[in-house]
């Protein structure tokens, strides 16, 4: 077999066959340069898959029983596609390649993880085949989320947060499962943000706010909403705070809490998201004139005062209800009138 590349051609028997240790040795030391010319030399990056063999041989190094070879082969794949969109459309569009190398990545070979990332995250260009991105995030979702967190996987993870597009197209197609995962993960990525981190989640967490704004209680499953309300609780907490702080999505979280406090309750799922939307009511209106007249003219004021009763399936509702209160009635004169009629009233 001949390994071609451009005009240089390496002399090897079959890759079944490489049981030499020099012979291997001379192969790695050959694949080796070929990943640094790729790194180094935009022209060779540019000619390097002309030849379609090259992929071949490439596909059948990745899937052979030399582990070394599979490694190097994965980083040259790697390098070839590197902010280069034609490589990277020629490999995603190569499906036995692009399969080995989920396979193998969910085997944890790192490398060929890497390859698989650069194929997919620094595309911009491409139409994304959905299942075959549900193939490549998803063991990468599942082994964060069952705390195998290697480095590898928090990068990647990290890099499918900052690929709007990709984010997109795959939560838009995917199973509330693993959309609850997905959440549940950026909950833990923004938790361990510094500051300066946040932007680089901007695009998603507005994202995920106009989805939730563009659906209604009654068709957003309990779970999913729980995981979204964790982030928006958190987020109203950061500088992203911005991204939710719309008249637009501040109605929308009034909408949701009048809904979900329409009846008594023992859902754990219900309670818990009563609690959530209180926290978020309370942490948005905080110094914000426009949001607290809002709750005031949606007579969602007296819903907040309702919840003030203790519950005991619910102990920590009626804090977060009074913490709520104290922010809108703070610098608002109007909500505190409305309060000590109340009061008076009653007496």
């Amino acid at each position: 077999m001949y390994f071609l590349v451009g005009c240089s051609t390496f002399a090897m028997d079959e890759i079944d066959d490489l049981l030499s240790d020099e012979l291997q040795e001379r192969l790695h030391e050959y694949l080796r340069g070929i990943r640094k010319n790729l790194a180094i030399n935009e022209e060779f990056q540019s000619n390097f898959l002309k030849n379609p063999d090259v992929l071949d041989k490439l596909h059948a190094l990745i899937d052979g029983p030399d582990l070394k070879s599979s490694v190097i082969a994965s980083q040259i794949i790697a390098n070839s596609v590197v902010n280069n969109p034609k490589n990277q459309s020629i490999i995603f569009n190569h499906k036995s390649l692009l399969f080995s190398l989920i396979s193998h990545f969910n085997g944890n070979v790192r490398d060929c993880g890497f390859a698989l990332l650069n194929v997919l995250f620094l595309t911009k260009e491409l139409e994304w085949d959905h299942k075959v991105l549900v193939k490549c995030i998803q063991p990468l979702i599942s082994s964060l989320n069952s705390g195998d967190e290697g480095i590898f996987q928090l990068i990647a993870f990290s890099q499918f947060l900052k690929s709007h597009s990709l984010f997109q197209v795959l939560y838009s197609s995917i199973k509330i499962d693993f959309r609850c995962e997905i959440l549940c993960k950026i909950v833990s990525f923004v938790k361990e943000s510094s500051s300066s981190e946040y932007l680089d989640y901007a695009n998603v967490i507005s994202y995920l706010a106009e989805c939730f704004i563009s659906r209604c209680c009654e068709v957003l499953d309990c779970r999913e909403l729980k995981e979204l309300l964790e982030l928006f609780v958190l987020v109203s907490l950061t500088d992203l705070n911005f991204l939710i702080k719309t008249n637009d999505f501040f109605s929308h979280v009034c909408t949701f809490l009048h809904h979900f406090t329409k009846e008594t309750t023992e859902d754990c799922n219900v309670m818990s998201i009563q609690t959530q939307l209180v926290q978020l009511v309370g942490n948005l209106v905080y110094h914000n004139f426009e949001f607290q007249n809002i709750v005031k003219e949606s007579n969602l004021l007296f819903t907040i005062l309702s919840l003030t009763k203790v519950n005991e399936k619910n102990p920590f509702l009626k804090e977060w209800c009074v913490l709520a209160i104290r922010n809108l009635c703070e610098g608002n004169e109007d909500i505190q009138n409305t309060i000590k009629q109340l009061k008076s009233t009653k007496n």
